[in-house]
């Protein structure tokens, strides 16, 4: 079987797992478990791989094959198509799609957070 390519897509890393997409920024994948997708992309960059650039990483949505949170049917949604990509809802709960979508904006922002100080301090 051939070994998972790495690809740079936005501001994260997309690796194609058994069908499925992953999307890995600061070391986690948007499937939420521990996958193998991260180790593929730490090998990738400890190999001379280009790094991702840096910025708020929103994954490109495609239609995964199934809920990437509780394994569940999903089907497309193009009432949340939008520039990145199609929009899928989960059949057993649709908020899944939300939280697939903005987790990793959460994670980003919880780790890049601006104390209250720093931000009063700037603007004195």
């Amino acid at each position: 079987m051939e070994k998972p390519r790495v690809r740079i897509a936005g501001t994260h890393y997309l690796v194609e797992l058994d069908g499925q997409d992953h999307y890995v920024s600061f070391r986690r994948c948007s499937c939420g478990r521990a996958c193998q997708a991260v180790r593929l992309v730490a090998e990738y960059l400890a190999n001379g791989g280009r790094p991702a650039p840096a910025g708020i990483p929103l994954p490109t949505l495609t239609v995964p094959k199934q809920c990437p949170l509780c394994g569940a049917e999903v089907k497309a949604d193009h009432w949340l198509d939008g520039r990145k990509g199609c929009g899928w809802r989960c059949t057993q709960d649709p908020s899944h799609y939300w939280y697939v979508r903005l987790e990793p904006m959460r994670r980003w922002l919880q780790a890049n957070r601006w104390s209250r100080k720093a931000v009063e301090q700037k603007a004195a």
